[in-house]
């Protein structure tokens, strides 16, 4: 799970593959961002046309930013589905979290530190 600092954009590249595994370009892809404690949408169903087999998703500043600040970090949640016309030829979830940067403990594993790079780069895949 990759980490970003609150407050920072960053990059989800998606690659779109067909049921065998073949680089596919989609008509449309479908994507949302959630909250995953909360439930809270930080980004409603959203739609887009890439004109590649891949495409980057753009988290906001806004939509990395900490709903409850009593946490040390939260979860998101990117679900993604891409189809060809009207029929569904892919669908991924990413998680990735988001690093309240003023709640850092004191004392914290270094697996649990916040990543140096705001940019997010596992691409979702079937």
């Amino acid at each position: 799970m990759s980490n970003v600092n609150e407050r920072c954009q960053s990059t989800l590249t998606c690659t779109f593959r067909d049921k065998d595994g073949v680089l596919a370009t989609p008509t449309t892809l479908k994507y949302r961002i959630d909250d995953i404690l909360s439930g809270t949408v930080i980004k409603p169903n959203t739609s887009v046309s890439p004109s590649t087999s891949s495409y980057d998703i753009t988290i906001t500043a806004s939509e990395n930013s900490i709903i409850n600040t009593s946490r040390i970090y939260e979860e998101r949640k990117v679900s993604c589905e891409w189809y060809a016309s009207t029929t569904l030829i892919g669908s991924a979830d990413y998680l990735y979290r988001v690093i309240n940067k003023h709640k850092i403990p004191l004392e914290y594993s270094p697996s649990a530190s916040p990543s140096v790079s705001p940019s997010i780069s596992p691409s979702p895949s079937v």
